[in-house]
Order: structure tokens, then sequence, then C-alpha cells
């Protein structure tokens, strides 16, 4: 996913959705890593007093080569002959990594974001 604007909107929702669950004072930033492939890796960082700030690394050429790039420590090795589809979820601490493996625009959407943030929610034990 190399559009900007589109991962730029995702990230605003699950911001929107998420939100409503945390306490207050807790902020949300982001760092979105684009793809020239399909997908695109959004890593959200929670915390106290956080800033609510939205950033963009470089474009990577595929989901992998992004996933490279991250200090994350749930997949490691040779990634060559690893697909992602759909959302996938890594949790640590005070960050959550979202792999969005595909461009399909349901996923993206508003209702995409809703439904990544029940998958958050639901993973940590919380309920909406």
């Amino acid at each position: 996913m190399k559009d900007k604007q589109k991962i730029q909107t995702y990230v605003n929702n699950i911001r929107r959705h998420l939100s409503k669950s945390l306490k207050p004072g807790i902020g949300l930033r982001t760092k979105s890593h684009p793809v020239e492939g399909p997908g695109a890796i959004i890593t959200i960082f929670l915390g106290e007093n956080e800033s609510n700030i939205d950033e963009f690394a470089p474009s990577s050429p595929t989901i992998n080569s992004a996933l490279q790039t991250i200090d994350q420590h749930a997949i490691g090795g040779d990634l060559s002959g690893v697909s992602f589809s759909s959302t996938n979820v890594i949790m640590e601490r005070n960050r959550i990594v979202l792999i969005k493996g595909e461009d399909d625009p349901q996923r993206w959407s508003d209702v995409g974001s809703s439904s990544d943030v029940n998958i958050i929610l639901s993973s940590s034990g919380v309920t909406k």
C-alpha cells in the first residue's frame, strides 16, 4: 500500500476506535511502514502522556522487508517464505504492530479499522 492518505485515514480510524477503550492520559503514537506491494505495517505506541503523533517510515518493497526494519521479537529469521493476509497483530509491552497483508478497500475502511480494534481488545482481554 503506497497510498499514504489511505493509510493515514485508517490510522485516524484506529485511533478513534481504540481511544474509547483507553484510560484518560494514555496517548497513541503511530509509525506507518508503507510498502510498494500490497499491505503495510502500522506500529502503535501507547503510553501515559505519549504524544498523539503519526509518522511515516520510508517505503519498503514488501511487507517482509518492512518487517525486518522494525524492532519486534515475534517474527524472526528468514522471512522470504512468509506471506501475510488480512490483519495480523503483534502485541509487545506498550506497542501494537499491525501487519496488514493486503490492499482490500474493506480492510482499510472504518469498518475494517473497527474490526481490527476489536481483535486488539479481545487479544488483550478487554471487551468493548
